[in-house]
């Protein structure tokens, strides 16, 4: 099971299950951002860790 950072499931987190998967491993990432979100770009980090302690952690 992969975690992604506060950002969501970006190109980077996206590439690492790649990683993982095309080394045999069976890979599973849970979307913790809304979908209609997408993620977040790592120059927007105070938006994201705001979103993410505010709507993600007190799910």
């Amino acid at each position: 099971m992969l975690l992604h950072e506060i950002y969501g499931i970006n190109p980077h987190i996206k590439w690492v299950c790649e990683y993982y998967s095309e080394a045999g491993y069976a890979v599973i990432c849970p979307n913790f951002i809304k979908p209609d979100l997408g993620y977040f770009e790592y120059n927007r980090e105070e938006e994201a860790y705001q979103y993410f302690v505010n709507q993600v952690l007190t799910d």
